[in-house]
């Protein structure tokens, strides 16, 4: 099957806004001179300097060694940050002819900065892109889904592992929804991650609940309702709508518990291997 629909890539050179340009022996003495580092840190910079490649001409932002200043407040970072992003998306704009409204996803590459509203919020802000963002954050909440759910044998959890699965996927909320300014309102970002919190609530639910929890929903869903003596659990189908009410996904969770009660069910009601 031939796709006929042209799709181009630009690549675009490296180029800095920066004014400030230092070798590295100045490189230092700024670091000597600032104040800020002791004997300690500064032969750490020259060990950095020397192995990472770094030339005679580096740029470096004025704030870094300002005589007098020792702290760098995150409004510096913020207007350092649009002054190199936004010069950088003006030059590509102007180099390849690229119309904004081509533009449909956005990708910013995070380092130590990492300001509220986000980088890639003040870029979509500034151009005022399409904001195609939210099937973006639906596609990442789902991919999320899958790696809790469909990991595969080899993937497991604990109960304890709940609170910091809650937190990454706080921290994934956070991308597209950061205060006022985000790339999309709060109630929205709430309301899809809605299905993602449930299921992060199960895995947080002890193996004992989850079993009965499951068994419950697999009667109802079969259309058994309540299991007579001698009646085995039927398996639930794999619908691909995954939510904390769904028997499949209770399943899938129970799966992938690293829990003795948990292989025992499994094991005792599906025939289901146990895990190592």
């Amino acid at each position: 099957m031939r796709i006929s629909t042209s799709i181009y890539v630009y690549a675009s050179d490296f180029f800095s806004q920066c004014t400030t340009q230092i070798s590295k022996a100045k490189f230092i003495d700024l670091a000597r001179t600032s104040s800020n580092f002791d004997d300690a840190a500064i032969q750490f910079q020259h060990r950095v300097l020397k192995n990472s490649g770094i030339g005679d001409e580096t740029y470096l932002p004025r704030s870094v060694f300002l005589p007098g200043r020792h702290k760098v407040t995150l409004k510096d970072g913020r207007e350092e940050a649009a002054m190199v992003m936004f010069g950088a998306v003006d030059d590509l704009l102007a180099t390849t002819g690229v119309r904004l409204n081509d533009i449909k996803i956005l990708i910013v590459n995070y380092s130590i900065l990492n300001t509220t509203p986000s980088l890639s919020a003040m870029v979509i802000n500034h151009y005022k892109l399409r904001h195609e963002v939210k099937e973006v954050m639906k596609a990442s909440f789902e991919a999320f889904l899958m790696v809790l759910l469909a990991g595969g044998g080899g993937r497991i959890f604990c109960k304890s592992d709940q609170e910091l699965i809650e937190e990454d996927f706080d921290s994934l909320k956070r991308v597209f929804s950061t205060c006022r300014e985000g790339l999309i309102t709060e109630e929205v970002v709430e309301r899809e991650a809605e299905t993602v919190e449930g299921v992060v609530g199960l895995m947080g639910q002890g193996t004992e609940q989850l079993v009965e929890d499951f068994s419950i929903v697999a009667c109802e869903a079969s259309g058994m309702g309540v299991m007579g003596e001698g009646q085995m659990l039927p398996m639930p189908p794999t619908t691909g709508k995954w939510n904390r009410a769904d028997p499949n996904t209770i399943l899938r969770v129970l799966c992938h518990r690293n829990d003795p009660t948990a292989n025992q069910f499994l094991k005792r009601t599906f025939q289901l291997a146990k895990r190592k």
